[in-house]
């Protein structure tokens, strides 16, 4: 199934952000919210620069009517990165 080559592919790669990036990007698709958002933390745990996450994790929050997350998830983006363009 889908799943289980999502977790081979985590098995396989348990230190690239993309792993659970994708996984997340997947769990997303088929509205399993909750898990796709610890997957996608796992990928930032993974990498914190590794922007797509965020893109698509505060895209989730929107999505969801739960804009406090994604506004916190900004300020803290722009508190740890003041200089990053792409975070304002």
């Amino acid at each position: 199934t889908g799943v289980n080559v999502f977790e081979t592919g985590i098995e396989k790669n348990p230190d690239k952000p993309q792993s659970y990036f994708y996984y997340a990007n997947f769990l997303k698709e088929i509205k399993n919210n909750d898990l796709a958002e610890t997957y996608y933390k796992k990928s930032v745990e993974k990498d914190p620069n590794y922007l797509p996450t965020y893109t698509n994790l505060i895209e989730m929050y929107n999505a969801t009517k739960q804009h406090q997350k994604s506004i916190a998830l900004l300020q803290e983006l722009i508190t740890k990165n003041p200089e990053a363009p792409d975070y304002w």
